[in-house]
């Protein structure tokens, strides 16, 4: 989220609301595909942060 090259970097304040949605969007994608995979790697479904 936080490997935005100086090209990506937000000019206005909209580029910024857009980058943040993007980030967003991004965590919530990989804190779901740890859920999947720690469910997979240990058959249980825990109560994941």
């Amino acid at each position: 989220c936080g490997e935005m090259t100086k090209t990506q970097r937000p000019k206005t304040k909209e580029d910024y609301g857009n980058a943040h949605v993007y980030c967003w969007l991004e965590w919530l994608a990989s804190a779901a595909m740890r859920r999947v995979f720690y469910y997979c790697l240990v058959g249980i479904d825990g109560d994941w942060d």
